[in-house]
């Protein structure tokens, strides 16, 4: 147990040692150590973790085992909203069968799961020659909504490697 806890130890001590550097453009971003501290204990096995802050809020873009995710934080570490890109084989059938019956020359750019505010569903981004549209469903795979997509959304493309790094803050 107590091996457990040295190895622990320093690797939150390496964790906050990494996030107070600033990237090479020598910008910074201040995370408040109960952020920091919630997302290290929730995803000990996050790798390559850039920080964005968007108003109040602490977004983390991460790794796990070659799987990207997002997480939103409050200024108190309280996790807001987590996100994961789904490959499309690993979508439930059910939202395959849907989009395959619905929208046969579609094909399927994107998948996600959602958990917002204790609710969670899947978002898939479908394609057209002539449209792009979001199809929201449940997690049981049924329909809820569809919408039209015609911006890309902001940070769909950032590149991990152009964030800084953070800042912790007491």
């Amino acid at each position: 147990m107590k091996i457990i806890k040295t190895v622990f130890s320093l690797a939150l001590s390496f964790g906050m040692l990494i996030a107070c550097q600033s990237n090479t453009e020598g910008d910074e971003i201040d995370i408040p150590k109960e952020v920091l501290s919630a997302f290290e204990k929730e995803y000990a096995n996050a790798t390559n973790a850039k920080w964005i802050v968007d108003d109040e809020e602490f977004e983390v873009l991460f790794n796990i085992e070659n799987n990207a995710f997002e997480a939103s934080y409050s200024a108190d570490g309280i996790l807001l909203e987590f996100e994961e890109i789904i490959k499309t084989e690993d979508l439930p059938t059910e939202i395959l069968v849907y989009i395959q019956d619905a929208y046969p020359h579609a094909n399927i750019i994107k998948g996600e799961y959602f958990n917002e505010n204790d609710t969670s569903y899947y978002e898939v981004e479908i394609k057209s020659s002539d449209w792009e549209k979001d199809l929201i469903f449940t997690i049981d795979g049924n329909f809820l909504e569809e919408n039209s997509n015609t911006e890309e959304a902001e940070d769909d493309d950032l590149e991990l490697t152009m964030l800084p790094e953070p800042n912790i803050v007491d």
